[in-house]
Order: C-alpha cells, then sequence, then structure tokens
C-alpha cells in the first residue's frame, strides 16, 4: 500500500479482465506489532466489474463473482495461526453489492481500487 496504512476495503475492477488480489501477512498490524498482540482484521472485497475476480492469501483462494450476482461481495477475517496470516472469507454476509463500477478511490480509509492481478504484503504496509 506504498507504505500507508491499508484500507480494510477493495474493489476489485474486473471489466478489462480477471483480476486476483494476494493479501499476504494480512494478520500484521502496527498496533499488533508495537504491542506485541494479535489482532483479528476484517476485509471486504468487491468485484464491480463484469469479469472473474479472485482474493487469495496464498493458501485459499475465494471467487468474487461478478457485478450484481450474489458473491460479488465477500467479507473475511484474517487470523494469525502459528505466524501465518489466513484469510476467512463468508459471502452470505453481504452476498450482493451494487456499486458504480467508474468511482475513483485513491488509498485512504476509502476501498482501494484494484484493477490488475496485484499482491498486497500488509507487512509492509
Amino acid at each position: 500500500c506504498g507504505n500507508k496504512r491499508c484500507p480494510n476495503c477493495f474493489l476489485l475492477d474486473t471489466n478489462a479482465g480477471p483480476v486476483t488480489l494476494t493479501i499476504t501477512n494480512c494478520h500484521v498490524s502496527i498496533f499488533g506489532t508495537a504491542h506485541g498482540v494479535s489482532t483479528l482484521g476484517h476485509m471486504v472485497f468487491t468485484n464491480v466489474g463484469l469479469g472473474v475476480g479472485t482474493v487469495t492469501d496464498g493458501h485459499g483462494r475465494y471467487l468474487v463473482a461478478r457485478t450484481g450476482m450474489a458473491g460479488s461481495s465477500v467479507d473475511c477475517d484474517c487470523f494469525n495461526l502459528f505466524g501465518t496470516g489466513y484469510l476467512s472469507c463468508d459471502q452470505t454476509a453481504s452476498p450482493v453489492h451494487f456499486t458504480n463500477p467508474s468511482a475513483s478511490f485513491s488509498r485512504s480509509d476509502r476501498c482501494m481500487g484494484v484493477s490488475a492481478t496485484t499482491t498486497l504484503d500488509l507487512a509492509r504496509a
């Protein structure tokens, strides 16, 4: 995230083709590192395009259906197991999410737009 705190919301723009977002070290946070505790992170991934979106932690893979379909928004929690961050995702919490695919977002407390296959290492955020 460019040495900035990553948001907990990601918009996958799959209109130009499939997008895979790999999240590594999701269990690492500035608070947890400073205080030596584990934290449970929550993230939301929404497909705002008509193609296939995928979210992975390098171990599990979750399909994010095209916009307007059931499963187009996926809620995930990150947990720490023996020093490795894993995503646990659920598409039933917010199964359909409509949004404007042409919306422009910058890195902030809002959602981060992802329009190409990307890997984010949250330990470096």
